[in-house]
């Protein structure tokens, strides 16, 4: 049997609950994709549950079930446990355990930092989204794709393909697009509530990262540094700072952007973007985390200062500055 009839039989035969985790600090991928796994299980009049450690931004509380997602709450006895657009065992928080606990368990994803952490994987780095990996894996293996399911998916899509635009983003991911468009995804309400709609406290976190905006190494590194002062002033939330280390990424000349925000519990969250000019992802392993060549992610100690210099350190190593 091949891999993917195996893992589509599992989602089929399990008996008892299935876990489905999102990574945490979830994004449009993670969660779409999730939840429209979530909802193929229950239409096969499975019992089902949502996990995430941290809450569902604000931003993707419009996805059909996103009220679901519970952050506590998680029983000892899955008889099947998925996780979903986690790069590595620790993204899943503190739903690892479960996960390893289940009596079968299945990772879900499309980093190539993968070390397929799963008794079964399928992990597809060749796609844009880990909701390209799942619209071919529903259709492929027969499983109906409702329109609420199509939103989840084209959600995740457009979120991690950059709306279609970054080097990740082949003929096959258009095709998916497509076929989630035919299935009801509704593609002008989801481009304005994501990219067209942005709450009071992220528009002002974006002027207060801009303005405290870092140039380093001869203008090749922008730093942002987000403390949790800066998220109290601006009345943000942490959802609200997702995607802004793109600003940084977009200043003429810079092959490294880089987000810092301070946690609660004194650890800080480093997004890191790269132009093409060093492996993102090959830095983030160095620190526990992982992603893409070009997208990565990782946590460090606090404060936010010392993290700051603990990244500019690595990053200054990969190439030489006139």
């Amino acid at each position: 049997m091949k891999n993917n009839e195996h893992i589509a039989a599992l989602l089929r035969n399990a008996t008892g609950k299935i876990l489905v985790i999102s990574h945490i600090s979830p994004d449009g991928d993670t969660l779409g994709s999730a939840l429209a796994l979530y909802w193929a299980l229950i239409h096969l009049g499975k019992d089902a549950e949502l996990y995430c450690q941290d809450a569902v931004p604000a931003l993707y509380g419009f996805l059909p079930g996103a009220a679901r997602v519970k952050n506590t709450g998680l029983a000892d006895d899955y008889a099947l446990a998925v996780a979903v657009d986690c790069a590595s065992l620790d993204r899943l928080g503190d739903a690892g355990e479960a996960f390893q606990a289940a009596a079968a368990n299945v990772c879900i994803d499309h980093h190539k930092s993968n070390p397929l952490f799963g008794q079964y994987n399928l992990v597809r780095t060749d796609t844009a989204a880990v909701a390209e990996v799942l619209t071919d894996f529903f259709i492929d293996e027969g499983f109906p794709i409702t329109a609420d399911m199509a939103d989840c998916l084209y959600t995740g899509l457009l979120t991690d393909s950059g709306q279609f635009s970054f080097d990740s983003t082949s003929a096959d991911t258009l095709r998916a697009g497509a076929q989630l468009l035919e299935r009801g995804a509704r593609l002008a309400d989801i481009n304005n509530r994501v990219f067209r709609t942005r709450s009071l406290g992220r528009t002002r976190l974006i002027g207060r990262g801009l303005g405290k905006l870092r140039m380093e190494a001869g203008g090749k590194i922008a730093l942002i540094l987000l403390t949790r002062q800066d998220m109290a002033d601006c009345g943000a939330d942490d959802g609200d700072s997702e995607n802004l280390v793109n600003y940084a990424l977009e200043i003429d000349g810079v092959d490294a952007g880089v987000l810092l925000r301070e946690e609660a519990d004194g650890t800080v969250k480093c997004s890191l973007r790269s132009s093409g000019a060093f492996d993102a992802a090959g830095i983030a392993v160095k620190f526990g985390g992982g992603g893409h060549a070009k997208a990565a992610g990782f946590t460090l100690d606090g404060p936010g200062n010392a993290a700051a210099e603990t990244v500019l350190a690595a990053l200054r190593g990969h190439w030489v500055v006139a």
